[in-house]
């Protein structure tokens, strides 16, 4: 994990690539279709998870719709402080942890109705997406996975090391502990990204 996360720690907005200044706003489009994807499943109360929020685009989306209860993780600090900049309300009103998710995870004992993350597991290394995954499965009802799936895709980190994919292993360890998947879908802002979202079994009754 390591290699992967001394990458994404260190994205400021003097990179050329992926700098947390790429995400301010300027692509709402994604943040709607996933709102649009989750929205029979949350009302304003839901306690609502992104993991990897970057600048917080997403979550202000989903705060602009009027919800009320969250969360973001980040492992990039100066994400974090250019998001409580560009999004001063949504940072006043809800909880960010700055840290590797699979750091920040261990700590966090809450649950919530719906955790989401978009481009976030592909980039991860295989023990992180596993950790991750399996608390997913552990304090969530409803599961959002906006991510490459199909093929394993090179993500590079600053040692060249190779990221994996995750299809197979999100069906396994998510219907393994009780969920299903109730939409695949692809996804419109980008080729190669698919939409998933999965629910515990018994809300599908």
């Amino acid at each position: 994990m390591k290699d992967s996360h001394v990458f994404w720690k260190g994205r400021t907005n003097r990179h050329k690539r992926s700098p947390p200044k790429a995400y301010y706003g300027v692509e709402d489009d994604r943040s709607k279709e996933l709102y649009e994807f989750v929205k029979p499943y949350i009302d304003t109360n839901s306690s609502i998870l992104e993991i990897g929020c970057n600048v917080g685009r997403n979550l202000q989306y989903f705060y602009e719709q009027k919800c009320k209860n969250i969360t973001g993780i980040e492992i990039n600090s100066y994400a974090l402080k250019e998001g409580k900049k560009y999004y001063p309300e949504l940072f006043k009103m809800g909880i960010f942890h700055d840290g590797p998710a699979y750091t920040v995870l261990k700590q966090l004992n809450s649950h919530f109705e719906l955790v989401f993350t978009m481009a976030t597991l592909m980039h991860m290394e295989t023990k992180e997406q596993r950790y991750v995954l399996n608390w997913m499965a552990k304090h969530s009802k409803v599961i959002c996975l906006f991510e490459i799936f199909d093929i394993t895709i090179p993500r590079l980190s600053t040692t060249g090391h190779f990221i994996n994919g995750i299809k197979k292993k999100a069906h396994r360890i998510l219907e393994k502990n009780g969920f299903t998947i109730i939409s695949e879908l692809p996804v419109e802002f980008h080729d190669g990204y698919k939409k998933i979202k999965f629910i515990k079994e018994q809300l599908c009754l």
